[in-house]
């Protein structure tokens, strides 16, 4: 399985706050540290989500995006 940037990314938000604190903060310093870059409009999603809502939305992307969960699902 191939690891992405959104995958690093969102993994790391789930699991370490001070990485979260920092991608709700300043996005783009936090995901220059995993080597990514975002669209305008993805830091403005960004910005206007609170910590709660990035958990919510990492933790579906993994589910969505996780290919153990998509075979078990067919």
């Amino acid at each position: 399985m191939k690891t992405t940037h959104m995958d690093q990314l969102f993994e790391r938000a789930l699991t370490d706050a001070a990485f979260l604190e920092l991608l709700l903060r300043d996005p783009h310093a936090a995901v220059a540290s995993v080597g990514a870059t975002l669209t305008d409009a993805e830091v403005e999603t960004l910005r206007g989500m609170s910590a709660d809502d990035l958990r919510a939305f990492a933790a579906e992307y993994k589910a969505e995006t996780d290919p153990d969960k998509r075979r078990a699902a067919c």
